[in-house]
């Protein structure tokens, strides 16, 4: 744990550093998943690709998701009660 008197140093990004972030990326979400989705299956499956869906409505999902690599790949409507909410598919992989 770093102390309040502890100096951290901050670089740009490599291409190099791109493996290493992946798998930190992975294993958070795996992390994070873990307990609502059985992990098995998350296990077993060996997903090559993650789609998630966003409100189109909700520009700071967008935004986080298009910032972490997602690209928009579909457009669809739910009804919800008398709303009709539009929803945007995230994809990554």
């Amino acid at each position: 744990m770093l102390s309040s008197s502890a100096q951290v140093r901050v670089r740009r990004g490599k291409l190099s550093d791109a493996k290493a972030l992946s798998a930190v990326f992975r294993e958070s979400w795996e992390l994070a998943y873990r307990g609502i989705i059985p992990h098995l299956h998350l296990d077993m499956r060996r997903l090559n690709g993650l789609i998630v869906w966003a409100l189109a409505d909700n520009d700071a999902a967008i935004a986080f998701y298009w910032r972490r690599g997602g690209r928009p790949i579909a457009k669809r409507a739910d009804k919800i009660g008398a709303a009709k909410l539009s929803k945007l598919a995230f994809a990554w992989g």
